[in-house]
């Protein structure tokens, strides 16, 4: 995921040198360790320099997108119920700075985000039908393998980079599971 966040955000704005990953520490643990161990590599390899953006308020959202935008960057934004809850800030804040930002889910794109990848939930919520199934006919929940999202969903909001003045290269537009007018 990181490495497509990164990608898809130096094909649409290739001016971009770093990127950050925006996030709130305390409701999102899991967030250092990606940023440490899968988003830095990610953005070296695309050829950006990588930057974490821990947001614990409104005032940090603000604070931490502006930064981005003065410095010239793009955005990534975590999934963590912080983020969730101020969706529509984020989103204000980034075409307010002009900071070209992936979401990681979709409902940030059809908020007036400009792209999101995700995995899918509904393919999700029905592989997870399908364990309950097996523990259900007696399998042991520890004897399940643990499995990864199989389907992912990239949704781009032409509105918004038209707002940006960011053109989408064609060959993104034609991949993209979903083009939000």
């Amino acid at each position: 995921m990181a490495v497509k966040w990164v990608e898809f955000l130096k094909l649409i704005a290739p001016q971009i040198t770093s990127v950050a990953l925006l996030f709130n520490p305390e409701t999102a643990p899991y967030a250092q360790p990606f940023y440490d161990n899968l988003f830095t590599k990610a953005a070296q390899q695309i050829g950006v320099h990588p930057r974490a953006a821990s947001a614990r308020s409104e005032a940090e959202i603000d604070a931490q997108i502006g930064e981005v935008g003065r410095s010239g960057g793009g955005l990534c934004v975590m999934a963590d119920p912080f983020t969730s809850k101020y969706v529509s800030r984020i989103v204000e804040a980034a075409a307010r700075e002009r900071v070209p930002a992936v979401y990681a889910w979709s409902g940030l794109a059809k908020a007036g985000g400009l792209l999101s990848y995700s995995s899918v939930p509904d393919e999700m919520y029905r592989r997870a039908a399908e364990y309950v199934d097996r523990i259900l006919r007696g399998e042991k929940p520890g004897d399940l393998p643990v499995q990864s999202p199989t389907k992912y969903e990239l949704l781009i909001n032409v509105k918004t980079a038209r707002e940006l003045g960011i053109m989408i290269p064609d060959h993104l537009l034609a991949v993209a599971d979903g083009v939000i007018e």
